[in-house]
């Protein structure tokens, strides 16, 4: 292989790598998200204890943090 199609494969591997640990990050919020859940501890702010609002947690269901602590 040319070494333009080994730099091609190269960032073709570091892509796949970095979407692979993108997904597990993501598969392990919402894991995180259902022991809450189970727990009865879903859609409260982990750091003010304040209920996040359904919109938030609409776009982001595995949101650990209301808005205002998030920032």
């Amino acid at each position: 292989a040319s070494d333009e199609d080994q730099a091609q494969m190269s960032h073709g591997e570091f892509l796949n790598l970095r979407l692979n640990k993108m997904e597990w990050d993501t598969l392990r919020l919402v894991d995180e998200a259902l022991d809450r859940l189970q727990a009865g501890d879903y859609g409260t702010c982990l750091r003010c204890e304040e209920p996040i609002s359904p919109k938030r947690l609409k776009v982001l269901p595995w949101a650990k943090y209301c808005v205002r602590c998030q920032e």
